[in-house]
């Protein structure tokens, strides 16, 4: 049985390496980026097809993977002028792997169902390193059995950890929790750093301990192992992206009425850190605390 056409809708640092690993599992392959030199710089390097439209793409597609900043320009993706739900057949399946609003989510499957298309949303961790081996953490919203089925083999050339985690916009929810805990971690990294400094400890020493203790998480492992405070060692993750899934999370938390001063708090330090530095990795946040106190 033929694999199924595959078109994938956004060549970024994330997209670049996901669409490398959809190809190299053995799935036809068509590209679409807003930057069509990207598209076709891409298709050229990896033997695969790009598309000139988002119309193009769809009616080359049994299955179209979104990988965009956001929910918004994923709803254009799908309905706006040209857009791909105008082309794409009954029986198609639209599989969202953008951070986006779990809510909206559901409404906009809700709109694709009525023309016969399926939604699985599908966000993913893991960072532009784990997109280029495969190895991805994905968090997998489906209504349908068939369809999960459908769609699982696919999603298992790009990660290696997934996680079915309810129905429709569900994956979006668990994604907005995970990076509001990333984030919240990556400020009590940052402060801890500048607070040993400041108190004459050595900030590597330091977080040589933590991570062998009970403050250990992802972001002190990088703050020692390969990222401990260099202006030149990103750590991939943009401040403006961090606001956004920050400001996800708390939209979720107040539609819950559930209270979460920290996510709050978090997300106005990313906030103003971003309008602070403009566009800046998030390793940056340690500049503008630095900045904050008068030490930098």
């Amino acid at each position: 049985m033929a694999q199924p056409h595959i078109g994938f809708v956004g060549i970024g640092s994330m997209g670049t390496p996901m669409a490398k690993c959809v190809l190299g599992g053995g799935y036809p392959l068509t590209v679409f980026d807003i930057d069509t030199d990207k598209a076709e710089r891409l298709a050229t390097e990896i033997q695969c097809r790009a598309a000139n439209s988002l119309a193009e793409l769809g009616r080359a597609s049994d299955i179209v993977i979104t990988m965009v900043q956001n929910g918004h320009i994923v709803r254009e993706i799908m309905f706006g002028e040209g857009g791909v739900a105008s082309t794409l057949r009954p029986g198609g399946i639209h599989i969202d792997m953008s951070s986006a609003d779990a809510v909206a989510t559901r409404a906009l499957g809700a709109e694709l169902a009525t023309q016969g298309i399926a939604m699985v949303d599908a966000p993913v961790s893991g960072g532009s390193w784990g997109a280029a081996s495969g190895t991805l953490s994905i968090m997998i919203g489906a209504e349908d059995e068939a369809v999960y089925a459908a769609v699982e083999p696919l999603l298992r050339t790009m990660g290696d950890k997934l996680f079915r985690v309810g129905g429709l916009g569900t994956g979006h929810a668990t994604k907005a929790l995970n990076n509001m805990v990333a984030a919240i971690s990556v400020v009590g990294c940052a402060e801890a750093f500048l607070m040993a400094r400041e108190f004459g400890l050595d900030p590597a020493r330091i977080f040589e301990i933590i991570n062998v203790s009970t403050g250990q998480s992802w972001n002190s492992n990088l703050m020692l192992d390969k990222r401990l405070p260099d202006p030149s060692r990103p750590l991939g993750f943009a401040l403006e992206l961090m606001v956004k899934d920050l400001g996800l999370a708390a939209d979720l938390a107040d539609g819950l009425q559930v209270a979460a001063p920290i996510t709050h708090a978090a997300h106005r330090i990313f906030a103003d850190a971003s309008e602070a530095l403009g566009q800046a990795d998030i390793a940056k946040l340690i500049s503008y605390l630095e900045s904050k106190s008068g030490k930098g």
